[in-house]
């Protein structure tokens, strides 16, 4: 299965003004954190749920680029989604002791469905499962914010997939995700690693 970007793993930098240089973002530092911790969270979560995750990139350009933690969602959605959807909130929860309502609008969409869970009891619950791993998600999150603050743009890997005209900046490889987790990829993702092709997932 081609990779897509899950419904809830794109966000808009609400808070960046963003220059000619892309890299360039006019934003305080805890702003960055914020949404760098986001990202680390979603990220980690969906790796110990089981979600093949392609690493953390930012698409787009300009004023129109996102953060994006690209993951295989599964098929039907199961809890493994859910939690991946509220670790954002959670992550914001165990560094800061609560998460801002509108940051998670994205996230909660999934929760809308019938069958779906409550959405307070799973950030409570993926904050649980998450706060273990509170050293790894900020050296996630620090990975983020030194190439977002400190790398050249052509020092930022660039990659595209497969329906979306939009390039896709590498901040933190399947790779170098795994690694610091101490997990070894799933299957469709190793393989992906093997073939060193600059199209997410194929």
């Amino acid at each position: 299965m081609v990779a897509q970007p899950s419904p809830v793993s794109c966000r808009v930098p609400h808070s960046f003004a963003v220059c000619a240089n892309e890299w360039e973002y006019l934003t305080s530092a805890k702003e960055l954190r914020r949404v760098a911790l986001h990202e680390a969270s979603h990220a980690v979560m969906a790796v110990l749920g089981g979600l093949p995750c392609w690493g953390i990139y930012v698409r787009g350009s300009g004023s129109n680029c996102m953060f994006c933690t690209i993951v295989t969602s599964g098929q039907p959605l199961g809890k493994s989604d859910y939690l991946h959807a509220a670790a954002g909130a959670a992550g914001h929860v165990i560094v800061w002791g609560g998460y801002s309502h509108p940051t998670t609008n994205a996230d909660r969409e999934i929760f809308a469905r019938v069958d779906a869970p409550s959405w307070d009891e799973t950030v409570e619950e993926a904050r649980a499962i998450l706060e273990p791993e509170r050293e790894k998600i900020e050296t996630l999150a620090s990975l983020i914010e030194e190439i977002v603050k400190d790398a050249a743009d052509d020092d930022v890997k660039t990659r595209m997939m497969d329906g979306d005209t939009e390039p896709y900046r590498e901040l933190v490889s399947a790779k170098k995700l795994y690694s610091v987790l101490d997990r070894q990829p799933p299957g469709p993702v190793a393989q992906w690693l093997e073939a060193n092709t600059d199209r997410i997932g194929e």
